[in-house]
């Protein structure tokens, strides 16, 4: 089952009443991993993040692989988080209890990104699509050159990455035209105003119906 949550970063307080509100377990695995984080939205963002797994029950074992993707140690149980400057969302997968001991079931796994269409707005986006884009997505863009067409491709392209949990290496030749095919993945869109958020899941995972926005109160219920 997999789940979308997300919060409006403008809901939250600052970072030290942040800090109270998580569990010292969360927040020393994240403080341990981002020392040199100084920029105050990323902060707000990061922590709002650690909140969103905090309200799915997830209060210890948070690590991070050599690459940086976070993950819950001993659990089949996935997540992943991204934020633009007005929202932090988070997807999270749980397995399926009555599937988890078939060997020919893939383990949970999710990735997430969402991008602001007026972020892009002013950007040259054919020299960008010409430099990260495979040949493939690069002909896809082409076929309708627009900043939406744009968007759809980039944010596909960065749950992608973060999916394979490789690390922004990979990232221009990520190929989303063909990672059904090569990953047994499929993309799923959503938007909320004029921000565009794609999950990337194992096709046979049953996508969410909808982002749930939750308010700072939810949190807590």
């Amino acid at each position: 089952m997999i789940e979308l949550i997300g919060l409006y970063l403008n809901q939250l307080p600052g970072r030290h009443a942040l800090i109270a509100l998580l569990d010292d377990r969360l927040y020393g695995a994240w403080r341990d991993r981002h020392k040199s984080i100084r920029d105050e939205l990323a902060v707000k963002a990061s922590l709002g993040g650690l909140l969103l797994l905090q309200r799915m029950g997830i209060l210890e074992s948070l690590a991070y692989d050599e690459k940086g993707r976070p993950y819950i140690k001993d659990s089949n149980f996935d997540f992943n988080i991204t934020h633009t400057d007005r929202m932090v969302i988070g997807a999270f997968e749980t397995p399926d209890l009555e599937k988890e001991l078939l060997s020919d079931v893939p383990p949970c796994r999710v990735g997430i990104d969402a991008e602001s269409l007026d972020r892009i707005a002013s950007v040259r986006i054919c020299p960008l699509a010409e430099r990260w884009f495979t040949e493939a997505e690069q002909e896809q863009f082409l076929e309708t050159p627009t900043d939406n067409t744009f968007l759809r491709i980039w944010t596909r392209k960065e749950a992608f990455v973060k999916w394979l949990g490789e690390g922004l290496r990979v990232m221009r030749r990520a190929d989303t035209v063909i990672a059904h095919k090569t990953h047994g993945v499929k993309f799923s869109e959503y938007r909320v105003e004029d921000t565009l958020i794609t999950l990337c899941h194992r096709a046979e995972a049953a996508p969410p119906a909808e982002l749930h926005l939750l308010t700072f109160a939810e949190l807590f219920d």
